[in-house]
Formats: structure tokens, sequence, C-alpha cells
């Protein structure tokens, strides 16, 4: 993500796969603690 937002790369996609949502829920967590990450939807 920080590589993405200081070359001016938007939008950026994250495939998070399948399954329990266990890896998904971290990446929204990660997601919510990021300053410029203006939105994210799954």
């Amino acid at each position: 993500m920080d590589d993405a937002y200081l070359l001016g790369i938007s939008p950026v996609y994250i495939i998070h796969g399948k399954g329990k949502g266990i890896l998904r829920n971290e990446v929204r967590k990660l997601l919510d603690n990021i300053p410029y990450i203006k939105s994210f939807k799954s």
C-alpha cells in the first residue's frame, strides 16, 4: 500500500481469496489503520 501511495497508483486491488473470511477481516483491520486510505469495499 505504501508503494502504491507513493507512486500515485489508484485504485489498488487486494484479492483476499475465499474461505472463512479470516484474511479478509485482517485486511480490513489493516486498511482501517492507514490514514491515506480513503475507502474500501469487499
